[in-house]
């Protein structure tokens, strides 16, 4: 267990947020840290982020906060690292983030300021140990995968509602219902393809191809790419297998459809 708890021990002091923010703090030689770290790997730490939405900050400028998949992580003080979990959080989610070192501070939902949900659940953890740069990324990440296995845990054991899923949109919500999709089994058997075509005769003004693409993706965690141009498709297949090397995704297969 205490190996465990090492790995997800992490001082916000050591991270970078300015690599991860618009306004750049600038050190004292006047130069952007961003923009040498940047000149390295341009994409690294944008897209590493891109699906999460928040605020990395030291904890002297602001708040240190990103949410995965409905669940907010944030630090608010140094030495902390808070979970706000959703009211609906089933017991095992809760066990699994328990085994990794968090408790329940509070038993009753409390309201988180710039949340998409209006109240939640605290967990904290308590941080001693200091940290490289690279390693709170690399614990922040098993915290992802950790909360992403446990939600697929849930989700493969009951035939849940597509509501029900973390990632999904109100507008993709919306057409999914529109064209029969209400369950998350019925999600994962359709066709990719079938579902593409559906969405996009009933909201062609609506819809851009390659973000309707990204979003079933998302959903389905699939490797078909619907029928598009053999060029929009082959810069679609190299676009996704960027993003999946960066984050450990299994890679696309570029595949013609007649």
């Amino acid at each position: 267990m205490k190996s465990q708890n090492k790995e997800l021990q992490v001082n916000p002091r050591n991270f970078q947020p300015s690599l991860l923010q618009k306004n750049l703090h600038k050190s004292r030689k006047g130069k952007s840290k961003t923009k040498k770290a940047l000149a390295k790997a341009p994409n690294y730490y944008r897209d590493l982020f891109q699906p999460i939405e928040g605020v990395f900050s030291r904890p002297s400028f602001g708040e240190f906060q990103f949410t995965y998949c409905g669940y907010m992580i944030a630090n608010q003080r140094e030495g902390v690292l808070n979970i706000y979990v959703p009211q609906e959080t089933d017991s095992p989610l809760l066990e699994s983030l328990e085994s990794y070192g968090f408790y329940l501070c509070k038993k009753y939902p409390i309201s988180v300021p710039n949340s998409s949900r209006s109240s939640r659940l605290l967990m904290k953890r308590y941080l001693s140990e200091k940290v490289s740069d690279q390693q709170a990324v690399e614990t922040i990440m098993q915290l992802k995968i950790m909360l992403n296995a446990a939600i697929k845990k849930q989700q493969q054991s009951e035939d849940l509602d597509i509501s029900a899923m973390p990632s999904l949109s109100p507008t993709i919500f919306k057409s999914l219902k529109d064209i029969g999709i209400n369950k998350q089994s019925e999600l994962r058997k359709a066709d990719l393809n079938v579902l593409f075509h559906k969405i996009k005769s009933g909201n062609s003004k609506s819809y851009k191809g390659v973000r309707l693409l990204f979003q079933l993706h998302c959903l389905r965690e699939d490797t078909q790419v619907p029928y598009l141009s053999n060029d929009t498709k082959q810069r679609l297949v190299d676009s996704y297998n960027f993003f999946a090397k960066i984050r450990g995704y299994a890679p696309l297969t570029y595949m013609f459809y007649s």
